[in-house]
């Protein structure tokens, strides 16, 4: 995401009975957290503040458009492995699409913990969040395992760089 492009920002909203979303200007002012572009799929998913996750066609596309989950709590971070696309946020939220369109939730990620980041490590999906929390998973969607750690601090940022996972 070219942090100096200007984005319109849309909201698309169904209607029972009606295939096709209405398309309105988002009143959505909170903040972007993290951003992800998918080549398979050619889509960039970006999350934030509110439950927010706003999608475009293409990398270089102008105009976001603000999806309605149902409920969620605030959105801290996003990745794709160019299959699924997964966020995480506060309270042990995770939740995953195939196409960045409908979103659903983990039901039980087995931590209350605020999750603040997420990688895919080219094996699986790496996170990490408040008190030492640390959690993987191969798909994203099923089977989340909880690292321990002897680790109380939060930990803010996860990254993957030649074949090494780090956070701070």
């Amino acid at each position: 995401m070219n942090p100096w492009q200007e984005y319109t920002l849309y909201r698309e909203t169904f209607v029972i009975g009606n295939p096709v979303p209405v398309v309105t200007l988002s009143p959505f002012v909170g903040q972007f957290y993290s951003s992800t572009y998918s080549t398979l799929r050619n889509t960039l998913v970006i999350v934030g503040s509110d439950s927010s996750i706003f999608t475009a066609v293409g990398i270089a596309s102008t105009g976001l458009f603000q999806r309605t989950p149902p409920s969620f709590d605030n959105l801290n971070s996003v990745t794709n492995n160019e299959s699924i696309f997964v966020a995480v946020g506060d309270g042990g939220l995770i939740v995953y699409s195939e196409f960045a369109d409908i979103w659903s939730r983990i039901a039980s990620t087995g931590t209350s913990e605020n999750l603040n980041s997420i990688i895919w490590d080219k094996s699986k999906f790496v996170v990490c969040g408040n008190n030492g929390t640390i959690m993987t998973s191969p798909d994203g969607f099923n089977s989340w395992q909880i690292i321990t750690t002897d680790v109380n601090e939060n930990f803010a940022k996860i990254a993957y760089y030649d074949g090494i996972v780090t956070g701070k």
